[in-house]
């Protein structure tokens, strides 16, 4: 009896350690079970690399990583991503496994790319950053040019109102029968307001003339962008030379218009001097005749 129980222990260590081998025997043959399996998901994504199919390759590459947890796969993962142009993630495997095997063989080289990507990286990122700066330009100058084409139909239309056409009255019998003061009046305010619009198409026809030399003469400058605004200088002189030739036939209507109004009013029983147009057989001009 007593023999027995000595002998139960040792039957028990006997079993635990005869489990626990078999449990790592187990564990054994899986990791070998994984690791073959790796390797063949390695030979499939080598041999895929080679052809050129590199998101194949890099679809094999993952998953033997995550079969076996080799860090050199990483290096093989990163290389195919930096095949597929992924900078990104290329630059995240390049760091990982530059981190997990700083003394790999293939670290040099993965430390060269990880340079390599950073600069083509910032270069692209700066190269978008120009390019949206540039769009935004763009829209900015659309957006001048719809304003200031607005306010130059507004001018226009302003000064096709300020014009009131005069109705034809019937003769007066009132002695001299010149124009009344307020043709004359309306003339000289679309005279003035032609006149204003004038200035400011001028003023701003020599700042777009200014901005155009300028980007012209600039390292940067594109013959597109070059182009549009030469068209937009054009289009401001063309305005300018409309509105200037508006102005001077406001002002000449305005002259000629004071010179025939009456400015002495319709009393007969005052003294008044009429100025009015002599067209006849023997005098062409302007007469002057007194009543009193």
């Amino acid at each position: 009896m007593f023999t027995r129980l000595l002998l139960l222990p040792a039957a028990l260590s006997l079993l635990l350690i005869a489990a626990n081998g078999s449990t790592a025997f187990a564990q054994t043959a899986e990791n070998e079970t994984l690791d073959r399996a790796a390797r063949v998901l390695f030979n499939e994504g080598r041999d895929a690399f080679e052809a050129g199919n590199y998101e194949l390759a890099h679809e094999r590459f993952v998953q033997a990583y995550e079969l076996s947890n080799r860090s050199a796969l990483l290096f093989n993962i990163a290389v195919a991503l930096d095949r597929m142009r992924n900078d990104e993630e290329a630059l995240d495997f390049f760091r990982r496994f530059v981190a997990a095997s700083p003394d790999h063989a293939d670290a040099p080289e993965a430390r060269a790319r990880i340079t390599a990507i950073e600069r083509s990286v910032q270069e692209r990122q700066a190269q978008q950053q120009a390019q949206q700066e540039a769009e935004q330009r763009a829209e900015q100058e659309r957006l001048a040019r719809e304003q200031a084409e607005r306010e130059a139909q507004e001018a226009r239309d302003a000064a096709n109102n300020a014009i009131t056409p005069v109705e034809p009255s019937e003769p007066s019998e009132v002695s001299g029968g010149g124009l009344p003061p307020v043709v004359f009046i309306a003339l000289a305010g679309a005279t003035a307001v032609s006149a204003g619009l004038l200035v400011w198409s001028g003023l701003d026809t020599l700042g777009t003339n200014e901005d155009y030399e300028d980007y012209a003469q600039s390292p940067g400058a594109t013959f597109e962008e070059a182009r549009d605004q030469y068209d937009d200088v054009v289009g401001a002189q063309t305005r300018t030379n409309i509105l200037m030739g508006a102005t001077i036939v406001l002002g000449a209507a305005a002259v000629t218009t004071a010179i025939l109004t009456d400015w002495g009013g319709s009393d007969e029983d005052e003294d008044s001097l009429t100025i009015v147009p002599a067209i006849g057989p023997t005098a062409i001009g302007v007469s002057a005749g007194g009543t009193f």
